[in-house]
C-alpha cells in the first residue's frame, strides 16, 4: 500500500514537471515556427486549459499521496516541506 502511494508522488512529479519541460522546450518553439502569429494565439489560447487542468491533476496526487503518507506512516519535516509546495503549486 504505502509503496504505491510513494509510486503516486513521484508519478505526479513526473507529470508536473514532464508537462512544463514539454510544453516550454518542445510544442511552443515548433507551434511558435509553424503557425502565424494570430493562429499560435488560437492554439495557446486551446491548448492552455487542459495544461493547467493536468498541472492542477498532478498537484492534487501530490498532496493527497503527501497526506495519506503522513497517516500511513508518521508526519515528520519532509513531509511538511513537500505538502507544503504543493499546496503553494495548486495555489498558483
Amino acid at each position: 500500500m504505502v509503496s504505491s502511494i510513494e509510486y503516486l508522488f513521484l508519478l505526479a512529479v513526473a507529470v508536473l514537471i514532464g508537462k512544463v519541460v514539454l510544453l516550454s522546450f518542445v510544442v511552443a518553439p515548433i507551434l511558435a515556427k509553424a503557425l502565424e502569429r494570430e493562429s499560435f494565439g488560437v492554439v495557446v489560447r486551446r491548448l492552455f486549459p487542459a495544461y493547467y487542468a493536468v498541472g492542477m491533476g498532478a498537484a492534487a496526487a501530490g498532496i493527497a499521496s503527501v497526506l495519506v503518507l503522513g497517516i500511513l506512516q508518521e508526519t515528520n519535516v519532509t513531509r511538511l516541506l513537500a505538502a507544503s509546495i504543493w499546496l503553494s503549486g495548486l495555489s498558483i
